[in-house]
């Protein structure tokens, strides 16, 4: 994977400084005035004995000073492993929002609902971000009324997962009106960004268009939407009752008898 540095400047100081054991040890290293002495040959020789490992010993503290002096320019220079693909990439702010509505529990023939395909396609966009580089996501729910999970967006992707986790299919339609309000009450405040809006549903076909649905939406936003679902969903519902006899029974509940008419229409 790709090394990149948040600030590479401070790393390229942090090796400048390297030098300066170097020239520490140099700076320090004295020259002796030879003084003869008949009894210096024997520790000379003992000297000559002892005089690599010595000259090892301070080549290995030399060695760690510097590397020392480096991994602190490199700590501070902040390190992290990314895309280098596009390294001057700005971070992404990324707007989730769930279709957690009514529609949402409808399950298809392998037994998957509409929220669950939802949730898995948000999962995967959220891992694709990368907080190092200042990408951060923000999680609203669709269902009225409207609610924002996580807004602002936050940098804390595992914090976002499990507020996605949680998400279960409410008993109410799409709130358009009430998800835009909340955005543009947001972006009221961040009027420099410019965030991605992913609506994440089952849109099926002859669905009102989502941009009509999302026009008091602020231009700020760049919306990114799905196809409609080309299958069908099979949608029953009571269109007509009709009773198997014309026969009304009335009755009286009470201790005297039924004597009015009863009239009743349908």
């Amino acid at each position: 994977m790709p090394f990149q540095l948040l600030h590479p400047a401070i790393f390229a100081a942090g090796l400048a400084c390297v030098a300066v054991p170097i020239l520490v040890h140099l700076l320090t290293r004295r020259r002796r005035r030879t003084v003869r002495w008949g009894a210096m040959r024997f520790l000379l020789e003992a000297y000559r004995k002892q005089k690599r490992r010595l000259q090892l010993e301070q080549l290995l503290l030399l060695l760690m000073r510097c590397t020392l002096v480096a991994l602190i320019g490199l700590a501070v220079a902040h390190p992290f492993f990314g895309n280098a693909a596009d390294p001057h990439a700005r971070a992404r702010t990324l707007l989730l929002v769930i279709d957690d509505s009514i529609c949402s529990a409808v399950e298809d023939d392998d037994g998957l609902t509409a929220l669950n395909r939802a949730k898995a396609q948000a999962r995967r966009l959220i891992e694709r971000l990368d907080p190092a580089r200042g990408d951060s996501v923000a999680l609203l729910t669709l269902a009225r009324p409207a609610r924002s999970l996580v807004l602002p967006p936050s940098v804390d992707l595992a914090g976002v997962l499990r507020a996605l986790d949680a998400i279960t299919p409410a008993a109410s339609a799409p709130d358009f009106a009430g998800l835009a309000g909340e955005i543009n009450s947001w972006l009221a405040e961040h009027d420099s960004l410019e965030p991605e809006l992913i609506v994440l549903s089952d849109w099926l076909e002859g669905s009102s268009p989502i941009e009509r649905a999302l026009k008091p939406l602020s231009t700020q936003v760049r919306l990114k939407t799905q196809s409609p679902r080309p299958s069908s969903v099979p949608n029953i519902a009571i269109a007509e009752v009709q009773p198997p006899r014309s026969l009304l029974v009335v009755s009286s509940l009470g201790p005297a008898d039924l004597a009015n008419p009863v009239r009743v229409r349908l």
